[in-house]
This record gives C-alpha cells, sequence and structure tokens, in this order.
C-alpha cells in the first residue's frame, strides 16, 4: 500500500541522514533501522520462512560492515614513512598495507593463511555466441580446478594456499566428490532474452558466498581471494558494470 511504501522511504531516509551526518552511534541507529523494516516486511506480506532467514542472514552481513579505523589507517601511514626505504618505494604495496590496518584495526597485519573461493556457474547469454569457447570447458575447469591443473590452482600451491571450489550453477550433472555442490540452478537464463536469475536465486547465491566466508573465519583464515569460473562471464559482468554505473555496453 502506499502507506507502508511512505513509511518505509521515512525510515530509509532517517537511516541515510544518521549514516551521512555521523550522529553519534549512527551504525547501531542505522543497523536497528533495518532490522525493523525487516521485520516489518515479514508481518506484512508474511514473508516465508526461508525467505526471511535469507534476508535477515544478508541483513546481518550488510550491517556488519562497518567504515574503516581511520586512525589505524593514519598510524599505519606514519609507519610507513618511518621504515628504512625511500618513501612510497613500495607503491600499491605501502596503500593496501594501510587499507588493510583501517579494515582490521591493527597496525601490524599478516597473511600466513590464505584461501581461495572459487565460484562456478554457467550463464545462460552464451546462446546469444558470446564466446569463442565451449560451454562445456566450464564444467572442464570446474573439476580441473581440483585437480591443480589450472593457472589458479598451481598458483595457489606453489604459495601453499588452499583453493575451494563451489558449483553454484554448472548446467551439468557430474561426480567430483572435491567440488562443493551448492548448486541454485543449471545455469543461468539468457540475458539478453529474459532475466538471467530470479531474485530468490540472486539470494541464495549471495548466501552461498556468505556460508564460505563464514568457514574462513571459523577457520583461522587471514586472506581470502574470490574468484569465479563459467564461459560467458566477460559479458555477465560487463552487463552488471553498465547496470551498476550507466557505463554504455559498448564501454563495458
Amino acid at each position: 500500500s502506499q502507506g507502508v511504501s511512505y513509511n518505509y522511504e521515512k525510515q530509509f531516509k532517517q537511516a541515510l541522514n544518521c549514516f551521512t551526518s555521523k550522529t553519534p552511534g549512527y551504525i547501531a541507529i542505522c543497523n536497528g533501522i533495518i532490522t525493523q523494516i525487516i521485520g516489518q516486511l515479514y508481518n506484512e506480506y508474511k514473508i516465508e520462512n526461508a525467505d526471511f532467514l535469507k534476508m535477515k542472514r544478508i541483513e546481518k552481513a550488510i550491517s556488519s560492515v562497518i567504515p574503516a579505523d581511520k586512525e589505524v589507517m593514519t598510524a599505519a601511514k606514519e609507519r610507513q614513512a618511518q621504515l628504512a626505504k625511500p618513501p612510497g618505494s613500495l607503491g600499491v604495496l605501502e596503500e593496501l598495507s594501510i587499507r588493510v590496518a583501517g579494515m582490521t584495526g591493527k597496525i601490524h597485519n599478516k597473511a600466513e593463511k590464505c584461501r581461495i573461493i572459487v565460484l562456478c556457474a554457467d550463464n545462460g547469454v552464451c546462446d546469444e555466441g558470446v564466446s569463442c569457447t565451449p560451454q562445456s570447458v566450464t564444467l572442464s575447469q570446474t573439476i580441473n580446478l581440483t585437480r591443480g591443473m589450472t593457472g589458479a590452482s598451481s598458483l595457489a600451491k606453489h604459495f601453499g594456499d588452499e583453493i575451494v571450489v563451489v558449483d553454484v550453477g554448472v548446467m551439468t550433472d557430474y561426480n567430483c566428490p572435491a567440488v562443493i555442490n551448492r548448486k541454485i540452478a543449471y545455469g543461468t537464463k539468457n540475458l539478453y532474452l529474459e532475466p538471467a536469475m530470479t531474485r530468490e536465486e540472486a539470494e541464495k547465491a549471495i548466501c552461498v558466498g556468505l556460508e564460505m566466508a563464514d568457514k574462513c573465519a571459523e577457520d583461522g583464515v587471514d586472506a581470502i581471494g574470490v574468484g569465479e569460473m563459467g564461459i560467458g562471464n566477460t559479458t555477465t559482468s560487463s552487463a552488471i558494470l553498465s547496470a551498476f554505473t550507466g557505463i554504455s555496453a559498448k564501454t563495458t
């Protein structure tokens, strides 16, 4: 109803104002407002329990993202200036160390245990001939990733990093216990003709990513690398980039 929509609009504006004005305790205030909205949606629209749990999980993940610690970043930058080297000589590595400090809240950080998560799925837009590579290669490379027969898995092995391969939408059935099966669908739809995924499928996919990240935290992983495998992925990535930025598909 119009009344419900208006109420939600007011709440979202309240959350936005708290965030942009950095009102004391603004993160907790924003989180509370978002939780309140989701609860109202559940009560008013009788959302199915499974869908409600997905929304709560996604909301919880979003609310856990906080701004980088500026004070720690400043301290990390000062530390870089004190090291016995020409200023800025490490280039992007210096910037990265400062950003990581802001994320963790610590000046000194380590990356001893690293894990690469590769999420694999087929893209329906391949029906339009957007790739010169056969779509069957998605399945081949999904399995090869677990056997150390790809560039990513070879590099991971060289540096002593773990690699986890997850099927979220490979269009073929297969037998490879080393691949974690979280298949949401047998490939996406052809985005040229129809939506590639339903909202429910997209939420499930996000929750698979959250599950993998939670497992990394549980296992004490210091750094996560995220990748994907799926023929036609350049086209789908370009489409998403255009949708987010408004840049024409010809440019992306």
